[in-house]
């Protein structure tokens, strides 16, 4: 089994070190479409996570926050093109009225915008796929003298920090299998020492190099159920379970909201001397504004990083919560590249 290996690095994400994994052969690239955009589904196919070959990142050549950025200019200059098309066809569509299917089907078919670039007949011609390989292309489609648009862009490959804990628990099993059936082979006289000697000094060496991985793997991931606070005075900053934190502070939350409710209570013994009424009732809404909606409000983005409101079909509005970003869980394990980003 392909398993991606880890080192330490600065950052928080382990980085890959090493990879029998080779760059993909340069074939000569087919004929670009002609429709205005093309591609497969949306959704690329989905592959063998626990085949995947991991390839070492390249600083100097390949810059994933460029790369990023590269890709967010491409996808904003695709929603605008795919805009005027729509807005295109709706036009010639709406202006067609009175002619058959088949004259309205032609005249779309020979419709034609100018380049987002250059504005010159031809559009442009948007690709995400080249002989089943992803690469984002963007090029000008005017025959004679196209501009010098040229965007081609690889991206990288990630995968969840979950998933290559996974992979490495199980690298781990099949290491174990193995070092029992050498013993084995040894016990009954299958081989001799001196024949399963090296397998099983490597064998024992991966062993030792891939619990370390999965051991910080899983402080990766664990690190994502934690938080920090502060000590009292000198003491320094440690970090507990969002969960115990979650404890105590629901613990702060039901005494401020005894306190909260006592002078609510008093606020309504007292209702008939005004001036003394209104004093308690400033301190019970003092009491929420400054200390318990703030504590709320805190317990809410410690243990969720996403909180927001979606409008369902039939008016209603549903709170939805996330917990844990799927960015803080995920890794990139290959590079992506800019080739090409002329305009």
């Amino acid at each position: 089994m392909d398993t991606p290996t880890f080192t330490e690095s600065s950052g928080k994400l382990p980085v890959p070190l090493t990879s029998d994994a080779t760059e993909d052969d340069q074939g000569d690239e087919s004929p670009l479409p002609e429709s205005p955009t093309w591609g497969p589904d949306d959704t690329p196919p989905q592959e063998d996570i626990k085949t995947l070959s991991l390839t070492p990142k390249s600083p100097s050549s390949h810059d994933s926050s460029k790369v990023e950025e590269a890709m967010t200019l491409y996808y904003k200059l695709k929603g605008e093109y795919d805009n005027k098309y729509t807005n295109a066809k709706k036009k010639l569509t709406a202006s067609s009225r009175g002619l058959s299917v088949g004259e309205i089907k032609k005249k779309l078919k020979n419709l034609r915008i100018g380049c987002i670039n250059c504005k010159q007949s031809g559009g442009t011609i948007f690709t995400d796929t080249i002989n089943g390989r992803s690469l984002l292309t963007a090029k000008c489609g005017h025959t004679e003298a196209p501009c010098a648009l040229d965007i081609q862009i690889r991206p990288g490959k990630w995968m969840l920090l979950p998933t290559a804990a996974e992979m490495t628990q199980d690298s781990l099993n099949e290491i174990k299998a193995d070092i029992i059936d050498l013993k084995l082979d040894l016990l009954f006289g299958l081989r001799t020492e001196e024949q399963i000697t090296d397998q099983f000094t490597t064998d024992k060496t991966t062993y030792k190099e891939q619990t370390k991985q999965l051991t910080l793997l899983t402080g990766i991931i664990e690190s994502e159920n934690e938080i920090r606070v502060d000590g009292h005075e000198d003491d320094a900053p440690r970090k507990i379970p969002i969960k115990q934190y979650i404890d105590i502070k629901n613990a702060q939350l039901q005494q401020l909201i005894t306190s909260f409710k006592d002078l609510i209570a008093e606020y309504m013994a007292d209702i008939d001397d005004i001036e003394q009424s209104s004093q308690i009732l400033k301190q019970a809404l003092n009491l929420y504004v400054e200390q318990i909606f703030p504590l709320m409000t805190n317990m809410r983005e410690s243990k969720y990083a996403v909180t927001m409101m979606e409008q369902e079909e039939t008016g209603f509005f549903i709170m939805k919560q996330v917990k844990t970003l799927l960015k803080k869980l995920d890794f990139e394990y290959q590079s992506g590249q800019i080739i090409s980003d002329k305009k």
